[in-house]
């Protein structure tokens, strides 16, 4: 009897014990689930012995990683490889995250891991943090929502294939990672200290009375214990990401709108006014610890963290003191609100009045993250793009707002909506009164106006800010509103601010959607937890048998795991299926509770998350297909820095290293890992230089070349960037330059990708940033749209390709890309088009081009016309473009991107079928990914003995290794009254072994095939001879390099031809003789020129045959086609 009884005992503590810990394995099985999602794509990370990076940032984490694995645990204080000539100190880089993964690489590398373990262990941190979020969000979603609830948020959580998946990737070790898992930490610690201090009531008597006379909290020990935890889990987030700061702000404004509605209402605001004053507290202390800025930047560890830590909590304690005057005086309490509100107000004019600085860097960063104002150039980063706006749509496909919120996250954002909404209602319907239910009404209408009205906008219009704001602004005074007409829990109004906030956020950039799925998830939970209220689960599940209650509430997890299988539409009714199965076992519980809750769940979770569906779609698209989590995480790489490494390693192997420029020999004072004293403008020393490139990819000229960049993606350096890569001639680019650094620093190389030439991809980009000349995108080019005809016959404009003017060929990188510093000639080219619906356009059946007999006679067709203009097409521009003569290509990446050709490919499609394979062949110039040039003193020539007041043309034909391809660098210039002149040619054709990295120089890779060759137009002169002029030279590496300064000699040899029907004997009537003039020819075979030609005076621009200048040798290929 006794065992049989001990046995029963056991079994029910088995049952118990299943019952209050069946949600333990099933977090279990999402973390381990989310982990391999995420990490599914990890072999795509490792080549050749390497590890990469997805992104630019992370790269910066291997940098600021790997310093605190040599120097634990301390962060690296000032940088000098980067932001050349001032270096950088990056606050937001080199905080706790980097301290926990060097952390971890110590560890499993037993005190001295080594490079590759450190990446490693970078290259996994996200999948980490992202598997780690499931603990913070089921403890959110159980405190809204129960347990049931919290694991239904995590199964979403782990389904949701948008920002936070993308986020917490392997190779995506960017700080992004970590932010959402320490957010919603800070938030348990924020939620669970506001309950705790309503629970129990700490007034200031008791907290007196306990802990200044007694010494010993009783009653507030739990409310004091979970305040100070919550200060923590805030402090840690700012150690984290110190622009975390915006989460204090988010608590201050639910604490100011919780204790002003609180006395309104006659309540006591003490117990919030307790939670805040401690949390916040807390956390000022722990930001204070780690104070590396004297100042008040949002991007560094400063005085504004802990100050506005502090602030929350004097103003907590501040409103709470008044409350205690307004009773002791007996004022009206309907006052309260506005004296509050006017005190704010006062406090922020004095704020603007006497700090103006700080005043205005709290509301434009305030503007820039929630108040859907990012600056321009802010948005040329594609993480802070606003989330729905037009470009961020099109860019996937899509054709509104609302399929873009699906794309991301499913339906989970709608029903998430309803939640919140939910949420926020439900005391207002339990108050009951007119007033009440007048208020949502007139909520509901002015909800109505602001998105289904174009009232935000012309309100928005009156005074100069975003419509969209005019909307957040009003959505925010209803929600503070209804706290004065009805009482809500302090965890609900928190939660409802934070959500608001989040929102915003997430759509004024992008980037904060990894915030806004924890905000969704949660949301998610409490939605479902009141359906299951709605349907008395909790009732059904509480008259059941223990066995029952055990299956049924073990069937949820069961469910959330075959969710995660992602076999799409199967495995969402196999769940569905099993639910009802688990259910049938109670029989309290009846077929419409249990066919509820499986709609509930396939409504929720079904559409994108578990199976794919289509959107967008036009008359000439047939849409996009969303992607699940494990289809998104199993198509995941490093991108584009595969390619442009080769050329790193080159650049590490060919190149002087920093602190050796010319053989300066300071190479020793360059120390890669070197801690640096702070300054404002580093002295770097003699023989340092600079690589420039668009800011994006200076972490990788960094960590990958070991080089310093000149500008970088903290968009330091961007607008003297975008100056340069835009300037419009050498010497402006120079001026640039030479403005911002000091004697002895010398930007050497120039980096230009085929994106940031091609006006489809990056160089909209740099013109965002250009503040040298008052110009816009227009400026360069102009989209141009194909008109078409649908089935029915109705017309419509498409964009089909853009249309370049002068001021894009003169653009250095363009000119550098395009060209590699050669000049280019003008062609009798008209582009014609009309103006249809507003827009550029033209006929699909008629070209855009026009072509002409001579330049005199396209100028003459383009200037009637003023939708046309000369050139524009392919390489050839609306004017000559001179020669660069300070910049050589030296390195020519073997990856190539036909991309860059994609929008000249479209324009030799809309010229006609007689011009297409000319205009195509004649514009294509190496794609390689990434060309590098050197910045470089030239060779001076001094030429003679050529015709007076004309034109001579220098060329040579320099090859390309790694592809085995050629181009001439052609070079003008004109002769004085005495037949003089002077050229500077940046290229050699002889001393490359002279010079190397080994004594200050390159090893350049881009070498002559033969020497120069120096032409001048043909004279004839009485006899009827024919006289040419020409020479050919070589050019040393010295005398490029400025090492030989000393001139190169060049006099040009007449050579007489005679006309037809001389004498055999060759013999002329000067006595001299003729010499066939292929021996004066360079060695591109270009012929001399003639009068009969169409040329604008240099060598080989004929209308049958095109040069197309640096790209004039590459091979002829077949067109592909379109795209």
């Amino acid at each position: 009897m006794s065992s049989r009884s001990e046995s029963d005992d056991l079994r029910q503590s088995f049952r118990d014990t299943a019952e209050d810990w069946y949600h333990v394995p099933a977090l279990l099985l999402a973390a381990a689930w989310m982990f391999w999602v995420r990490m599914q794509s990890y072999s795509n990370f490792l080549q050749n012995g390497e590890v990469y990076f997805s992104g630019n940032d992370a790269w910066y984490h291997l940098r600021q990683t790997m310093y605190s694995v040599e120097n634990f645990p301390g962060v690296m204080p000032f940088d000098i490889w980067t932001g050349f000539p001032v270096g950088r100190f990056a606050g937001q880089f080199g905080t706790l995250y980097d301290q926990l993964i060097a952390l971890a690489a110590l560890v499993v590398g037993l005190g001295s891991p080594s490079d590759a373990l450190v990446g490693k262990a970078l290259l996994v941190a996200p999948p980490v943090f992202g598997a780690l979020a499931v603990v913070p969000v089921y403890l959110l979603g159980k405190r809204f929502g129960n347990r049931l609830g919290g694991l239904f948020g995590v199964g979403l959580l782990a389904l949701i294939p948008g920002g936070f998946l993308q986020r917490t990737l392997v190779g995506a070790a960017d700080h992004n990672a970590a932010e959402p898992f320490f957010m919603a930490l800070a938030m348990v610690g924020l939620f669970g200290a506001v309950a705790a201090a309503k629970r129990t009531m700490p007034v200031w008597e008791v907290v007196y009375e306990e802990l200044v006379e007694n010494r010993s909290p009783e009653t507030i020990r739990e409310p004091l214990i979970w305040s100070v935890f919550a200060g923590v889990l805030v402090g840690l987030f700012l150690w984290v990401w110190p622009p975390a700061v915006f989460l204090v702000g988010i608590f201050g404004l639910f604490a100011a709108l919780a204790i002003t509605s609180s006395v309104f209402h006659g309540d006591t605001a003490e117990p919030i006014t307790f939670a805040t004053v401690v949390s916040m507290t807390t956390a000022a202390v722990f930001s204070i610890l780690i104070i590396d800025t004297v100042g008040f930047g949002t991007t560094a560890h400063s005085l504004l963290q802990p100050l506005a830590a502090i602030a929350v909590a004097v103003g907590a304690a501040f409103l709470a003191w008044l409350a205690r005057y307004w009773e002791q005086e007996d004022i009206e309490i309907t006052y309260y609100p506005a004296a509050v509100v006017g005190i704010a107000a006062v406090l922020s004019l004095l704020l603007s009045v006497v700090a103006s600085g700080l005043f205005g860097s709290i509301t434009g960063n305030l503007l820039q993250i929630v108040g859907f104002s990012a600056s321009a150039g802010t948005r040329t980063i594609s993480e802070a793009q606003p989330f729905i706006s037009q470009n961020s749509i099109s860019q996937y496909g899509l054709n509104s707002a609302s399929e873009r919120i699906v794309f991301e996250y499913g339906l989970t954002f709608f029903s998430g909506l309803l939640g919140v909404v939910l949420m926020h209602i439900r005391p207002l319907l339990r108050d009951g009164s007119q007033r009440a239910y007048q208020y949502l009404g007139g909520s509901a209408l002015a909800i109505g106006l602001i998105f289904l009205t174009p009232l935000p906008s012309i309100i928005g219009d009156l005074f100069g800010v975003n419509g969209q704001l005019i909307g957040l602004l009003v959505v925010s005074a209803l929600i503070a509103g209804a706290t004065f007409i009805a009482r809500y829990e302090p965890t609900d109004l928190l939660f409802v601010v934070w959500a608001a906030f989040i929102t915003s956020m997430a759509f004024t950039q992008v980037r904060f959607n990894y915030y806004l799925a924890i905000v969704v998830v949660v949301a998610n939970a409490y939605l479902f937890a009141r359906v299951l209220d709605y349907l008395d689960f909790d009732a059904a599940l509480s008259t059941t048998d223990v066995e029952a209650r055990t299956v049924g509430l073990a069937a949820v997890p069961v469910v959330i795991g075959l969710l995660l299988f992602d076999y799409a539409l199967i495995a969402v009714v196999l769940a569905a299926g099993l639910l009802a199965a688990a259910v049938a076992f109670v029989d309290e519980f009846e077929g419409h509770q249990v066919l509820t809750v499986a709609a509930v769940l396939l409504l929720i979770a079904a559409p994108v998350l578990a199976v794919p569906i289509t959107l967008g779609g036009t008359q000439t698209s047939a849409g996009t297909n969303t992607a699940t989590s494990v289809q998104v995480g199993n198509s995941t790489g490093p991108g584009a820095v595969l390619a442009w490494q080769p050329t790193f390693d080159w650049m590490q192997n060919n190149t002087p290293e920093e602190g050796n420029l010319g053989g300066a020999g300071n190479a020793d004072e360059m120390e890669y890992y070197g801690k640096y004293d702070r300054v404002d403008d580093y002295d770097y020393p003699d023989g340092a230089y600079g690589v420039m490139s668009w800011w994006d990819y200076g972490h990788w000229i960094t960590t990958g070349a070991e080089r310093i960049p000149n500008a970088n993606p903290f968009q330091q350096g961007a607008t003297n960037a975008a100056n340069y890569l835009l300037a419009p001639n050498e010497t402006r680019a120079q001026q640039v330059l030479d403005a911002r650094a000091g004697e002895g620093e010398e930007t050497r190389y120039v980096m230009v990708d085929y994106q940031m030439a091609s006006v489809t991809d990056k160089f909209s980009a740099p013109v965002t940033f250009y503040d040298d000349e008052n110009v816009s995108y227009g400026d360069f080019a102009t989209g141009v749209y194909q008109l078409n005809e649908t089935p029915q016959g109705q017309v419509y404009a498409e964009q089909f390709s853009q249309v370049y003017h002068q001021r894009y060929y003169e653009s250095l990188m363009v000119r550098l890309y395009r060209y590699h510093g050669s000049a280019q000639s003008a062609q009798p080219f008209v582009l014609d088009w009309d103006t249809s619906q507003g827009v550029p356009a033209v006929d699909s059946d008629e070209g855009l081009l026009q072509r002409y007999p001579n330049m005199s006679a396209a100028r003459e067709a383009a200037a009637n016309d003023p939708t046309a203009q000369v050139g524009g097409i392919g390489p050839f521009p609306s004017e000559d473009v001179p020669a660069l003569e300070h910049y050589r290509l030296v390195k020519a990446s073997t990856y190539q991107n036909q991309q860059f050709q994609l929008n000249d490919r479209r324009q030799a499609a809309m010229s006609g079928d007689g011009l297409y394979g000319l205009i195509y062949q004649q514009s294509t110039t190496t794609p390689s990914w990434v060309k590098t040039f050197e910045k470089v003193p030239g060779a001076t020539i001094e030429g003679s003995n050529a015709p007076a007041n004309t034109e001579v043309t220098a060329s040579v034909q320099m090859r390309m290794p790694g592809s085995n391809e050629t181009f001439v660098y052609t070079q003008h210039a004109q002769t004085d009254e005495n037949g003089e002149f002077t050229m500077t040619l940046p290229y050699s054709t002889t001393g490359y072994d002279e010079f190397g990295p080994e004594n200050g120089y390159t090893n350049v890779s881009v070498r002559a095939t033969s020497n120069y060759t120096v032409t001048a137009p043909s004279t004839t002169n009485e006899s009827g001879y024919t006289i040419q002029y020409g020479e050919q030279f070589d050019v040393s590496e010295g005398k490029v390099l400025g090492v030989d300064e000393e001139p190169t000699q060049v006099t040009l040899e007449p050579r007489t031809q005679a006309p037809e029907g001389a004498n055999e004997s060759g013999n002329t009537s000067d006595n001299t003789t003729d010499t066939n003039s292929s021996s004066l020819t360079g060695p591109s075979e270009l012929p001399l020129p003639d009068s009969d030609r169409t040329t604008d005076g240099t060598t080989g621009d004929t209308t049958d045959s095109l040069d197309a200048g640096a790209a004039g040798t590459a091979p002829r290929v077949t067109v592909p086609a379109l795209d």
